[in-house]
């Protein structure tokens, strides 16, 4: 879970009173008489590491807490999350959190939620993650993992429609995150919880490919490779150029199709090691390896150890690689 700690609430609430000494003093005046907000403001102001007080802020904020003030609530669950001052105490927290949250104090709804679902302070309770989680929707906080809720049917049931619709929202808000514009480009391209939609799908993996995920970059190695659906012209070059990105990451199917690429330019040496990397984690893996040995490309000819990887990839589902099998065993 990110968080900001002490964050933009601290700074909005001792804004104005971190230039004049006049204002320091007018803020303690009110916060003595009882004004919840003042209070608030005065343990902000406590907070702030020119000014660091802790004992003072938490007097201040628990004052303010006393009378439901939401945002101090908070602030007192974010002091004990991260032991700022006193010893770290989840379930202290956790207590502060939900007292925020069920006055509707969105930053305390969205920590409850992840409270429940990493089991921070509280046991985990995908049921009671997913209902927070919703609650912090329905406040116009747009968060994917309630995406990841409905598309496994965590805490809820299963629908993938509600996944793809969670998903879409938050990417208008969250316009840097690689691994849900990864999701999206995956649930277009497959047809998952919407129409399938191939354009689509490129759009959100040239997204992610940019913010560096390998299972995308993957993807725009294929289509650029192969072509793909009268979206994507074949383009040799920039297919290299993704598939080798992947590879490096330790994508199976990109070391695979990587190799293939070597193979094609008659570059065997390294095609057998793209290919190689992949052998455990990819059956076309075993099967290319199948071939460089049958033909003995960079490698000394071995017909059973082609027979060998061929059977391999056979047995994880390749059909290919079964003719080679029953060919080699004539």
């Amino acid at each position: 879970m990110q968080k900001w700690f002490f964050g933009i609430g601290i700074f909005l609430f001792s804004l104005f009173v971190s230039g004049n000494p006049n204002d320091i003093v007018d803020l303690i005046n009110k916060a003595e008489q009882g004004d919840a907000t003042s209070q608030t403001r005065l343990g902000g102001h406590y907070l702030i590491e020119k000014h660091q007080d802790i004992e003072k802020a938490l007097y201040w904020y628990k004052k303010a807490a006393a009378q439901n003030q939401p945002i101090a609530i908070y602030k007192l669950g974010e002091i004990y999350e991260f032991g700022k001052g006193v010893n770290k105490d989840l379930k202290e927290a956790f207590k502060w959190y939900l007292k925020g949250a069920k006055l509707g104090e969105i930053e305390a709804i969205i920590s409850v939620a992840y409270a429940y679902y990493m089991g921070r302070g509280i046991e985990k309770d995908m049921k009671k993650a997913f209902y927070w989680f919703t609650k912090a929707t329905e406040r116009g906080r747009e968060n994917s993992t309630l995406g990841v809720f409905y598309l496994y049917g965590i805490g809820t049931e299963k629908d993938e429609k509600k996944a793809f619709e969670n998903f879409l929202k938050a990417s208008q808000v969250r316009k840097t995150d690689g691994a849900l514009f990864e999701q999206i480009a995956i649930m277009y391209d497959g047809g998952i919880g919407t129409e399938r939609d191939y354009y689509q799908a490129f759009l959100f993996y040239k997204k992610a490919a940019e913010k560096g995920k390998a299972y995308s970059q993957y993807r725009l190695a294929k289509w650029y490779y192969f072509g793909k659906a009268n979206i994507i012209s074949k383009n040799p070059e920039l297919a290299f150029a993704y598939a080798i990105n992947a590879a490096k990451q330790g994508q199976a199917e990109a070391q695979t199709l990587l190799g293939s690429m070597y193979i094609a330019r008659k570059d065997y040496q390294s095609a057998f090691y793209w290919i190689s990397q992949a052998e455990n984690k990819d059956p076309h893996a075993q099967l290319y390896l199948g071939m460089i040995y049958e033909f003995g490309l960079f490698v000394i000819e071995n017909l059973e150890k082609a027979k060998f990887h061929y059977q391999k990839a056979c047995e994880q589902g390749v059909k290919e690689a079964c003719e080679d099998v029953e060919r080699l065993s004539k």
